[in-house]
């Protein structure tokens, strides 16, 4: 964090030492530090973090896909067609319950509406 602390003073003080060199006369030193501090908040609150989230999402689509074309996640072929590979299957037993469950849901509730409705 001290590193980091370190870094983010040298940036501000490059900027107000480029800027300032320019409107010095202008803008008394408190009032440019206020200006300072407030633009580099606004930047740590709005901007980094999202700049953080898209950095993070392509690292993890980077990662999904380099883990996704190892051959353990091929499918394979035999005599009679593809299989799923050992990884896909070994994916699909172990979370066969909530796959089920995702897979007919919608068509049981479509039932339970429709029996709803029905007057008997």
């Amino acid at each position: 964090m001290n590193d980091k602390q370190l870094a983010l003073s040298d940036i501000k003080q490059r900027v107000t030492d480029t800027i300032k060199a320019r409107f010095a006369e202008l803008i008394p030193d408190d009032e440019w530090a206020a200006l300072i501090d407030q633009q580099v908040k606004l930047f740590l609150e709005q901007d980094l973090p999202d700049i953080v989230k898209d950095e993070l999402r392509q690292e993890f689509k980077h990662m999904a896909k380099a883990k996704l074309a190892k051959l353990e996640w091929q499918e394979q072929w035999t005599n009679d067609g593809t299989i799923a590979s050992e990884a896909v299957t070994r994916l699909v037993q172990e979370n066969a319950d909530t796959i089920f469950a995702s897979f007919v849901s919608n068509m049981v509730q479509a039932c339970v509406n429709q029996m709803r409705q029905q007057t008997y």
